[in-house]
């Protein structure tokens, strides 16, 4: 199956970064929540509602929604190495 980016209509690279999209609770009328995929063919277990190239999302939504959905998963990384360092 190829994945194809919404926004350009290109494939995706499995071995490359994206952003995934989600709406909260599934409700159309609710804001897309983004997050960060540093490498496609990690995503188990789920099917994303929306999958867009990085390059995309920064075009679409500007550069610094990229920076921004880059950090939130640092940050989410960094608290969890930190987590299991105290257990």
């Amino acid at each position: 199956m190829t994945l194809v980016c919404p926004l350009c209509q290109q494939p995706i690279d499995v071995d490359g970064p994206a952003v995934e999209s989600y709406r909260q609770g599934h409700n159309p009328e609710e804001a897309w929540v983004y997050t960060w995929v540093p490498f496609v063919y990690d995503i188990h277990g789920h099917t994303p509602q929306r999958l867009t190239h990085a390059t995309c999302h920064g075009r679409e939504y500007g550069i610094e929604s990229l920076v921004d959905v880059m950090h939130k998963q640092d940050v989410w990384h960094l608290q969890d190495r930190t987590r299991r360092s105290r257990e």
